[in-house]
């Protein structure tokens, strides 16, 4: 009897510094509760890849070296170094390649393995605090969310063997190879991964399951408002990077025969000077590339050869609010007359979609949106919604050969984007990109509309929880939504106000003829 009382006191010692030995050596987390009060286990700030700085900035990560003791595993991972556009301050740091792990159990259970890749234009992001993990935390699964070298940092390019770019992929892809190694001690099975991320983590998500190097190591994959190659934002066109490269490498003052070494030396707010080339020059923007074949490379062309992956994509119905919010809101800090919009709205056309003075395809995209909608900022929206997002969903599936279900989500009743952004009620109207986020995963210190979440909302979050568990499980929704079919059957899901329906997918025919040909 005495022997069970003292073994009562250990308990909560054990619960509330859980510890557990990987390869690398043992570390120490803690435990948190999830939205429905289930105990679950966080281990947050473990390296995957060693510090990328000096002579490996710019290259392929390498694995995390291994460390005596018990690693501190409660405390957040440092952010990658990236710009601060609210504050106009460089934050972060290079060394950043830490990775989360949560999991309901620490056992041998062989749960599946979700990989969450955060978005934010390949420029910013991070793996978030722990307590945005607790949506997941309900069900049975492990989450693992790294982070990753991003902007110029993490996809400079000459696209040549010297500086071939995508290190953040790579790094993504090296986290990867961690789970698969490291999970089993979580309580994940390393033969059931599912890899999803929102916007350019959509997207990076789906250059990870199409990368040949990575066959056979991922299970399925969901692409949320961002999918690889067909977006114009998503992948350079040949050339462009290594254009922009250069005039940086020389603004630098960088000699040719010593370009690697020498921008190793420099530091990382002079590597990141947004003032080395203009920001509306073609490759001035760091995305990913396509790369010369090596061992480490992750797109070596593009459509992709490798297609056949199970994959769940879509986007939000309003996408485009992302790029006309400083208007809508009043964010520019100036009055634009409607001449001057029209001319912005034109130059925006052609820029974005990289359109070589053809004026009779800028007149006729222009016409296309003007004529339907009156008011040139809502225009302005459903162009961005299907040029970047929806047009180039629809086509990557169109061309995919495996598993493949599309879904529009158009539920109204949380934060919105710039909500959040502005820490304040907009009364928008619309489901803006990233608005489908705050319904996966917990938001704490942001800003909340009066009575979120209402039953209802947390109705639309578990339900999308479940199917995107679901799928990580079966590699489809299985029976949580079994009414969703497959793209294939010409259907796709909308998550609406109304619940979780099936619609006909001849209802973006008209998108999808206008836009096949111009991008």
């Amino acid at each position: 009897m005495r022997l069970l009382y003292l073994l009562s006191l250990l308990v909560p010692v054990v619960l509330s510094n859980p510890e557990l030995t990987t390869s690398q050596g043992r570390l120490r987390g803690r435990v948190l509760n999830s939205r429905n009060g289930r105990k679950y286990f966080a281990f947050n700030s473990i390296p995957y890849g060693q510090p990328p700085v000096a002579n490996l900035r710019f290259m392929p990560p390498l694995p995390a070296k291994n460390w005596t003791g018990t690693l501190d595993a409660t405390k957040a991972s440092p952010i990658c170094y990236q710009w601060d556009y609210a504050k106009s301050i460089a934050k972060g740091q290079e060394d950043c390649l830490y990775l989360n792990v949560y999991t309901p159990k620490i056992s041998n259970l062989s749960l599946p393995v979700m990989i969450y890749i955060y978005g934010g234009g390949f420029k910013v992001g991070d793996a978030g605090p722990a307590e945005s993990s607790q949506y997941f935390m309900d069900e049975d699964v492990v989450l693992v969310i790294p982070n990753y070298r991003l902007d110029r940092l993490g996809f400079f390019s000459l696209e040549d063997e010297i500086i071939p770019g995508n290190m953040g992929l790579k790094d993504q892809a090296l986290a990867l190879e961690w789970v698969r190694k490291e999970i089993t001690a979580f309580g994940g099975n390393p033969d059931l991964i599912t890899v999803f991320g929102n916007s350019a983590g959509g997207a990076s998500a789906h250059y990870l399951c199409s990368a040949p190097r990575l066959s056979g190591q991922i299970k399925g994959c969901i692409s949320q408002s961002g999918v690889g190659g067909a977006a114009a934002w998503a992948l350079s066109r040949p050339g462009e990077a290594r254009a922009a490269g250069l005039k940086i490498v020389k603004a630098l003052g960088c000699p040719k025969n010593e370009i690697l070494s020498c921008l190793q030396h420099k530091s990382a707010e002079e590597v990141s000077d947004v003032t080395l080339i203009p920001a509306n020059e073609k490759g001035a923007r760091p995305t990913p590339v396509i790369e010369p074949p090596s061992d480490h490379a992750i797109i070596t062309s593009w459509p992709p050869k490798k297609n056949d992956f199970p994959w769940i994509a879509g986007t939000t119905a309003d996408e485009g609010m992302l790029f006309t919010g400083p208007f809508e809101f009043n964010l520019t800090n100036r009055t634009f007359s409607e001449d001057e919009y029209i001319q912005y709205f034109k130059t925006q056309i052609r820029d974005t979609l990289r359109l070589k003075n053809q004026s009779d395809v800028v007149e006729r995209i222009f016409d296309r949106f003007t004529t339907r909608e009156p008011n040139l900022i809502l225009a302005g929206r459903k162009f961005g919604t299907e040029a970047f997002f929806l047009y180039p969903t629809l086509e990557a599936l169109k061309h995919h050969n495996g598993p493949k279900y599309f879904y529009i989500f158009d539920y109204i009743g949380g934060p919105s984007y710039y909500e959040i952004l502005l820490n304040k009620n907009l009364n928008i109207t619309g489901v803006s990109h990233h608005d489908d986020f705050p319904y996966l995963f917990y938001m704490p210190n942001k800003f909340k509309p009066e009575g979120w979440p209402g039953p209802k909302d947390i109705l639309v979050s578990q339900t999308l929880i479940k199917i995107w568990v679901a799928f990580a499980k079966e590699q489809s929704p299985g029976k949580t939504l079994p009414q969703w079919k497959t793209f294939e059957d010409k259907t796709y899901l909308e998550i609406g106000n109304d619940g979780f329906n099936t619609k006909k997918l001849n209802e973006f025919k008209d998108v999808y003829n206008f836009w096949k040909g111009i991008i």
